[in-house]
């Protein structure tokens, strides 16, 4: 995220406010800590500078980026995707029922709605399916990091407040009227 964008983001979900300045050095201390992804982000944006600038995902699908953002982002999100049409797919080999279970998908996350006695049943085929997928996706030649391993985390709950609070990545698992309830608490505080 540039300042504006993580000061927004830290004061809308976490009712934090940063001055620019504190915005920009934390941004600094991030990209200190984390160098390769520093050299990364200033490829991708030399590179961005150039007309016709195209990424690609592990499976070596093209990918046209509008902005620096969806550059930085695009390969590892839709390789995301690939994996998890891919982990769909073998999910419904190994039980078509799948099919009634799957509510939705982003990226690498996919969300089921089963009932409560079966839910290692589905956490069990889903997790194997994913792991199988990335096996696969790791073949391609296309992708030069085949040493990559493919954690999965199945988590359940009633709501997305519940699967939040287990999550330990990155992101937000939040209902609309969760984050309608946050946005206004925020409000408050200030």
């Amino acid at each position: 995220m540039g300042r504006e964008t993580f000061k927004n983001y830290a004061y809308d979900m976490y009712g934090i406010k940063f001055t620019d300045g504190t915005a920009k050095e934390l941004i600094e201390k991030f990209f200190t800590a984390y160098p390769g992804l520093k050299s990364y982000h200033l490829k991708v944006g030399n590179e961005m500078r150039k007309s016709g600038y195209i990424c690609y995902t592990a499976l070596d699908y093209p990918i046209a980026p509008q902005a620096y953002a969806d550059a930085i982002n695009a390969p590892t999100q839709g390789t995301g995707g690939e994996c998890m049409r891919l982990a769909i797919h073998l999910m419904v080999k190994k039980d078509p029922e799948s099919l009634k279970m799957i509510v939705n998908s982003i990226h690498d996350a996919l969300y089921l709605i089963v009932p409560e006695i079966d839910k290692a049943y589905w956490g069990k085929i889903l997790t194997d399916s994913m792991k199988e997928a990335w096996q696969e996706i790791r073949k391609s030649r296309h992708f030069k990091w085949h040493d990559i391993p493919m954690p999965c985390e199945v988590m359940s709950g009633y709501t997305m407040g519940e699967l939040e609070a287990d999550f330990s990545g990155g992101g937000q698992a939040l209902s609309i009227e969760e984050m309608r309830k946050q946005k206004e608490r925020n409000k408050r505080a200030v």
